[in-house]
Formats: structure tokens, C-alpha cells, sequence
């Protein structure tokens, strides 16, 4: 456990009461420690158990108690040339065969006369 909270934070512990979040420790920092656990372990911690006991050994001891992981080990796939589009894909390609695009101006009348100039910096800024 304290070999864990070391890799995470990068500080040796100093004892089993050393909390974790008074050695440098965050939220974001408690993901780490939680994906380190189990990785290490096999067993799963909640975000929660961290915040409740945050020491060392309030850890390791809520640890012991812990259910195994249920995630199953990921594996790389064959490496291809090419991959099947996604359905997110396949739905923005066939509206963009369908829709031309639209370039909007910014326009301004004149007063007093019939015609109109693109707006710019200086004229909106008078």
C-alpha cells in the first residue's frame, strides 16, 4: 500500500498514519492511486473509501475488505490499414452530402442610400 501511495504521489509515506492528502494527494491524484490498486491487487476501491480514510493504513485496511475487480484485462487488437467508420462518422458524412454550407456576411446598411458595405472593425467602431 504505501509503495502504491509513493508511485502516485512520488513522496514516501512516513508511517502508516501519514494521509494521503496531506502528502500532496488530490482528487485526481486518487484516481491514480485507485487504478495503481487494483492493478497491483486485482481488488477495487471506491472513490469514496479514499476520502473516508485517508491514511495509509485506514487504506490498506478498507483494502482488505475490497471485492475483486470485475473489469476484464484489455488486449490490443490486429493493427489493420483501415477501420470501419462509426456510426457518429457514417451519420456526419451523409449530412454533409446533403447540406451545402452556408457562408454567412456581416453586412451593414448605409442610411440614406440603397446600398450596402461589409462591416468592419471601423465602421462598427464609430
Amino acid at each position: 500500500m504505501a509503495d502504491c501511495v509513493a508511485g502516485v504521489l512520488g513522496v514516501a509515506p512516513a508511517g502508516p498514519e501519514s494521509s494521503f492528502f496531506e502528502l500532496g494527494g488530490n482528487s485526481i491524484s486518487v484516481i491514480e492511486l485507485l487504478h495503481q490498486l487494483e492493478k497491483t491487487t486485482g481488488l477495487t476501491l471506491s472513490f469514496k473509501d479514499v476520502f473516508e480514510a485517508p491514511t495509509v493504513a485506514a487504506i490498506a485496511a478498507r483494502l482488505v475488505s475490497a471485492p475483486a475487480s470485475t473489469w476484464p484485462a484489455l488486449s490490443r487488437g490486429p493493427s489493420r490499414d483501415e477501420y470501419p467508420a462509426t456510426s457518429s462518422q457514417t451519420r456526419i458524412w451523409v449530412q454533409d452530402q446533403r447540406t451545402s454550407y452556408n457562408v454567412l456576411a456581416s453586412t451593414r446598411w448605409w442610411p440614406g442610400t440603397r446600398s450596402c458595405a461589409p462591416a468592419s472593425p471601423r465602421a462598427t467602431a464609430s
